[in-house]
């Protein structure tokens, strides 16, 4: 393992992946994680000290050979957009 860090900007990260690749990611994660395969995450939680809201993260592998993949998400508090 290194100790480098590869800072990449929104193009970057978006550019290589076009919807063929994402739906193929999804289809391959989900095979994996049905079928025992994967290294299914906990989840982590943040309740927001502000208000209601709450951000999710999910941080796992595919396999031995894949790197690690991550799901973010956040819940707007109640009467909110976002």
């Amino acid at each position: 393992m290194t100790d480098d860090v590869l800072f990449l900007s929104g193009a970057q990260v978006t550019r290589p992946l076009d919807v063929d690749a994402a739906i193929a990611s999804q289809r391959a994660a989900f095979t994996a994680l049905g079928s025992g395969a994967a290294d299914p995450p906990t989840k982590i939680m943040l309740p927001s000290r502000f208000d209601d809201g709450v951000v999710l993260a999910y941080v796992s592998r595919l396999s031995a050979g894949s790197g690690a993949v991550a799901r973010a998400a956040a819940r707007a508090a109640q009467g909110e957009s976002g």
